[in-house]
């Protein structure tokens, strides 16, 4: 499909292209408000919403939207930096701004008060706005984790939702006990990037655990989950269950020293296994998503063994 171009508007012409949309059946709107996500307001946003609705959605593969805005009256105006492009789920419980693109504002087309700015691959359509870095976004951890890489070094990784503000710190803590952690070192924000990462050339013989402390621009502190290497020739550790207590979906971190499968057993109080499966874990951190749904409410035990290795976690079922 050739780029179309859409000509909306509601106060200001706001034109919208369409590139690579698989031949669909497209309907595109344009408003002049943002609907925040509390307790956030509009400071730092594009005072505008696109609507973008393919006659399939989602798509079979993505298409390439080009939005256009005339800078002028625009909360945030030229001060705006880099550009973000955000989209609303409207289905499940996915009703948030999340992150769907980055453009520098060098990046984009200037023409007089008007710019344009392009972003690829959308596979998800429905309200679209753009907001600049000074907004103060919320942290947002997609995931922690950390791998054993030489006999002294250990590689710590992690993934933010959406790039945040760079008044942000990220302490990255560690321990032996998995009781008192120390600051091991701290990372700040990034405006522009999600991924970040570090490397403990310090790895000590045995079982090292890590956590991230994050401060929000905001001031507001969370913590991630733990994590752990195994700097041994064999180990098996589940470092955490999250939720506990759980209710129905559960995130489960679980560190090997070496790689290969683990049989995972959920016995009850009584001694009966009441659910178990298999997995396959690298060596360092390995995450697994439980469906525990179906579990009568109580405690409950969880058995990871590997390699000559086992663990065991407790857990509450509500």
């Amino acid at each position: 499909m050739a780029g179309k171009t859409f000509p909306v508007g509601h106060s200001k012409y706001n034109p919208l292209i369409i590139e690579n949309g698989n031949s669909y059946e497209w309907k595109v709107s344009v408003y002049d408000s943002i609907t925040a996500d509390p307790p956030q307001n509009t400071t730092g946003a594009v005072n505008v919403t696109w609507q973008i609705e393919p006659s399939d959605n989602p798509p079979a593969s993505g298409a390439d939207s080009t939005l256009q805005f005339d800078i002028a009256n625009q909360v945030g105006g030229a001060s705006i930096l880099l550009l973000m492009a955000y989209s609303r789920y409207r289905h499940g419980s996915k009703n948030k701004w999340i992150l769907a693109g980055c453009r520098y504002l060098n990046h984009c087309t200037v023409m007089g008060n008007t710019r344009t700015v392009k972003v690829s691959g959308l596979t998800e359509f429905c309200p679209y706005a753009l907001a600049r870095t000074g907004l103060p976004l919320p942290i947002k951890l997609i995931s922690f984790d950390a791998m054993k890489i030489s006999s002294s070094s250990s590689r710590l990784s992690w993934e933010l939702a959406a790039c945040c503000s760079s008044a942000a710190r990220f302490e990255i803590e560690r321990s032996t006990d998995a009781r008192n952690y120390s600051l091991l070192t701290f990372l700040p924000g990034s405006e522009t990037n999600r991924f970040y990462a570090y490397t403990d050339t310090r790895l000590a013989k045995g079982i090292t655990y890590y956590r991230l402390k994050m401060t929000d621009a905001d001031g507001k502190i969370s913590y991630s989950n733990v994590v752990a290497v195994i700097n041994d020739k064999a180990g098996l550790l589940i470092t955490s269950l999250s939720p506990n207590p759980v209710q129905s979906q559960a995130t489960l971190s679980i560190t090997n020293a070496g790689t290969g499968p683990v049989q995972f057993a959920i016995y009850d109080l009584r001694g009966r296994v009441v659910q178990q499966w298999q997995g396959n874990t690298g060596e360092g951190s390995t995450t697994f998503t439980l469906q525990l749904g179906g579990l009568r409410e109580g405690v409950y035990h969880l058995l990871a063994t590997g390699a000559g290795a086992r663990s065991v976690y407790r857990f509450i079922k509500q």
